[in-house]
């Protein structure tokens, strides 16, 4: 075997292994490199699907920002009032009868179960019916019986003005999931609605958001809010007469006070003083009677501004009285006659004066 054959047998030998050898380095490498290739286009989609998905979490709103975002549900709330009686300025309450009606969308909603007239000491459902509306609404009404708690202004007695208040609060949903709608212009007085003495004013209505300081239990927040109407009876004392049955005592201590002035401190001193002690009685018994059936005001009244000007008055004609009984008994009648003569008349000349003013700023 010569030299270039034994190459050639060699090369024949191990060039094919070789040439098989890199023809399969060179096809597993391919091969890694394809599913390198696969696993990183896969990869890439995953990003891309949860980075999509995690994109529409964040910016599709949650069940309760959803809830929040809502428009609450509108009830349109009307009133008729049908009797007000029994104004009890005493117990600070008054009775009421009145109509109340209610449309709304939602059919699941029930009035009746989901408001209550929240100053009232106690009330009733005396009737109630309901019905479809042309309009693809909803429609109920009912008749209430309430006892009312009341807060009366009696700073101006008896030239009062009142206004009564009947306050209904949803508690079937928050402000949140329901609102009241004042119906103002079907909403009116009844004819015939206080006692003789009044004079009823057009309705008033206004709506408002209550907030509680309480969750009631709830764990959704840390306060609640429920929506209100609140209808207004504005009510103006139209009865001129009572001034004289409420201020009768006192002007009856004026006169006693008055014929002081009439007599002559020489004449009748036990007199004088006896009509000063009985207009002192007087006083005190229409002082009495004012406090048995009228709470005491807010603020300097009518009636106190009366009764003081009426004791002052009496201590007045108790100190002229007194005085010109002592200069007479002194010997200085003289002095005695100018006091009793003059000192009067312009007490009681002041006297009234002063209750002229007073009522005219109560008027």
């Amino acid at each position: 075997m010569t030299p270039v054959a034994g190459r050639s047998a060699t090369e024949g030998l191990f060039g094919g292994s070789e040439r098989k050898m890199k023809d399969g380095c060179t096809s597993v490498a391919f091969g890694r490199r394809r599913r390198s290739l696969a696993g990183s286009h896969r990869s890439g989609v995953l990003a891309a699907v949860f980075a999509l998905v995690m994109a529409a979490t964040l910016l599709s709103p949650s069940p309760a920002n959803a809830q929040e975002g809502a428009e609450p549900q509108a009830v349109q709330v009307g009133m008729f009032v049908a009797s007000i009686h029994d104004l009890d300025f005493y117990e600070g309450t008054f009775q009421a009868i009145f109509w109340l009606w209610f449309i709304y969308d939602d059919a699941n909603y029930r009035p009746l179960e989901a408001v209550e007239v929240v100053n009232a000491r106690d009330y009733e459902i005396m009737e109630s019916y309901s019905r479809d509306r042309s309009d693809g609404r909803y429609y109920m009404a009912a008749k209430f019986s309430a006892e009312i708690n009341q807060h009366w202004d009696t700073t101006n007695f008896p030239f009062d003005d009142q206004r009564l208040e009947i306050v209904v609060e949803s508690v079937g949903g928050n402000a949140s999931e329901l609102v009241f709608r004042a119906d103002r212009d079907d909403s009116v007085n009844g004819g015939e609605v206080v006692a003789k003495g009044w004079a009823i004013q057009p309705l008033e209505m206004e709506t408002s958001t209550f907030r509680y300081n309480t969750n009631f239990g709830e764990e959704t927040a840390s306060e609640l809010a429920f929506s209100r109407i609140t209808f207004a009876i504005p009510l103006h004392r139209d009865n001129p007469k009572l001034f004289f049955e409420a201020y009768i005592g006192y002007m009856i201590s004026f006169v006693m006070c008055a014929a002081i002035w009439m007599t002559l401190a020489s004449n009748m001193p036990d007199y004088r003083i006896g009509m000063v002690l009985a207009a002192t009685f007087t006083a005190i018994g229409n002082k009495t009677v004012l406090e048995t059936n009228y709470p005491p005001p807010p603020s300097l009244a009518l009636e106190d501004k009366i009764e003081i000007a009426t004791f002052l008055l009496i201590a007045i004609s108790m100190l002229i009285a007194v005085g010109t009984e002592r200069l007479h008994l002194t010997g200085r009648q003289q002095l005695a006659h100018r006091i009793s003569h003059y000192g009067m008349p312009v007490a009681l000349l002041v006297y009234v004066a002063a209750i002229a003013i007073f009522v005219y700023q109560a008027v």
